[in-house]
């Protein structure tokens, strides 16, 4: 697992930036409108290169986008764990409670009442949410990478987030997921308005 320390900034020389418009998903269209990606060749654990994604407002998708950042990577596999782990976790967060502006609590009643899938589905193809996207910064580098993601919502407070070990929480369905994805990366920093994350791992 993770080892929670702070990390150096990731050197940005020599780089090459691919600018991305959300990825390959044949099964299934946003909008009308098939999602695409524009793939370059993988530069392996040899090249620095920093490309940047944009993602739908769509936890259906989550997974598949995922395994895409990950797949043409010269990994480890338990780094390809720990990275798929906490993008996916902070992808959901950053859709669920950021661009659909869902809280918690609206998450932990939906979820008990078995309607948490339906309230995502509408709130996706409603005014001004489903015109949000998250943005994504991969910035790879030989030993090292770090993801940025922000969404467009206006942000939480971070700091007040419940503590998952609480004996209170501890069978909660949601809320643990910062928690797992700071115990998968090396450092796990929020923006001061909380609709930003940026997570950076140590690769084996």
């Amino acid at each position: 697992m993770g080892r929670n320390k702070a990390s150096a900034p990731v050197s940005a020389s020599p780089s090459r930036t691919v600018e991305e418009r959300g990825f390959q998903e044949p099964a299934r269209k946003i909008s009308g409108t098939r999602l695409k990606q524009q793939v370059a060749p993988s530069p392996g654990r040899t090249l620095t290169q920093t490309r940047v994604h944009l993602f739908p407002s769509d936890v259906g998708l989550i997974s598949a986008f995922v395994d895409e950042l990950l797949r043409h990577r010269s990994l480890d596999p338990r780094d390809v764990d720990e990275l798929g782990l906490a993008l996916r976790e902070l992808l959901l967060n950053a859709v669920e409670h950021g661009n659909l502006d869902l809280s918690f609590e609206d998450k932990s009643n939906g979820l008990a009442a078995g309607t948490w899938k339906q309230t995502l589905a509408e709130r996706a193809q409603s005014e001004p949410y489903c015109h949000r996207m998250t943005r994504v910064i991969a910035h790879w580098a030989p030993e090292r990478v770090a993801f940025t993601i922000t969404d467009d919502g206006r942000g939480f407070d971070w700091r007040s987030l419940p503590d998952p070990t609480d004996p209170a929480n501890i069978l909660r369905d949601n809320g643990r997921g910062v928690l797992m994805a700071r115990m998968s990366v090396d450092a796990l920093n929020y923006s001061a308005a909380g609709n930003e994350v940026t997570i950076v791992k140590r690769l084996r």
